[in-house]
């Protein structure tokens, strides 16, 4: 699991703050030394779960460019593709953590 907060501005949505948190999510596991031959992302966006999976087309230039780059980390870690890659939506009410880190970095502009 990968935990942070991360402020990204006043200026942005939800579903852009959504992909910046999966980007320095994946961005951080990239840097660590462990290696994974499986990577589960979960996450309540449902948005951001299905571009990722497929299953809704990306109509957004904003977001775009946040895809790509997600679809790239995920895809490789260290030069290394993962063998498996799965997505999971999951209840918001599941997921409070996030919540609370999200409601941290709002009134918080240090990153961790």
């Amino acid at each position: 699991i990968v935990e942070g907060r991360y402020y990204i501005g006043d200026d942005c949505t939800n579903n852009v703050a959504e992909y910046f948190g999966l980007i320095a999510a994946l961005k951080r596991l990239k840097a660590s030394p462990h290696s994974a031959g499986h990577l589960s992302i979960e996450g309540d966006s449902k948005l951001v779960i299905n571009h990722l999976n497929g299953c809704y087309k990306l109509n957004s230039h904003r977001l775009m460019p946040l895809w790509e780059k997600a679809r790239g980390l995920i895809r490789s870690s260290k030069g290394r593709e993962f063998d498996f890659y799965s997505y999971a939506h999951i209840d918001r009410s599941m997921n409070k953590r996030a919540d609370e880190l999200a409601r941290e970095a709002v009134h918080c502009e240090t990153n961790w």
